[in-house]
């Protein structure tokens, strides 16, 4: 592989928190190091998911603040540790999974849930640009937890309140508790971007 692209990833794999700074002076000569390598960059999917057996956070609060985290992050990273198994996707989403395999539960995980989040946090990210809010500058300050109707009656309403400036700022979401666990289903929209800052 050219050196360009070994750089390339290095720097990919920093950013993601994956490497530390100083590996970019290694030298890369081992084949299989670049396959692992490669694989940590651009298998945001089937690797990367079974390997971090998909548990969750041990709280609702750890919930907030890594949502918190994964809107600082570039590439939204911080999003894939909210994620459950496929055991915990059927009790959240029994319709959608009923039927199917595991492996199969993983691929709509990977190509249907974990993108709709990466499209729902960039959107998220352009309304707080609106508003002139810049998440590096904001505090994290706690998470709600409200119980909703629904046909599981296992999702919350999540509510991660942020401070900025003088401005109490709000991002919500959906998810659940199973087992002590906490998992994120839904990143939820405000309809206009002045509907983050709490009144």
């Amino acid at each position: 592989m050219m050196l360009g692209m070994k750089l390339y990833i290095i720097q990919k794999l920093r950013m993601n928190k994956l490497l530390p700074y100083k590996a970019l002076t290694l030298k890369l000569r081992d084949l299989s190091m670049l396959v692992l390598l490669v694989s940590y960059l651009f298998v945001g999917g089937a690797l990367s998911l079974k390997a971090q057996a998909l548990s969750g956070l041990g709280s609702a609060d750890d919930l907030g603040r890594t949502l918190f985290k994964s809107m600082q992050d570039p590439d939204f990273g911080w999003l894939r540790y909210t994620l459950g198994s496929p055991e915990v996707y059927r009790i959240a989403s029994p319709e959608d999974t009923k039927g199917l395999e595991d492996d199969q539960v993983l691929a709509s995980i990977r190509e249907k849930v974990y993108p709709r989040m990466l499209e729902r946090s960039q959107q998220l990210l352009g309304m707080l640009e609106i508003q002139d809010i810049s998440l590096e500058k904001c505090t994290y300050l706690r998470t709600e937890t409200t119980e909703i109707q629904s046909v599981q009656d296992v999702i919350r309403k999540i509510q991660v309140f942020l401070s900025f400036q003088e401005q109490t700022i709000r991002l919500e979401a959906l998810g659940f508790e199973h087992l002590e666990r906490w998992y994120l289903t839904e990143i939820i929209l405000p309809e206009k971007p002045s509907q983050l800052i709490d009144p």
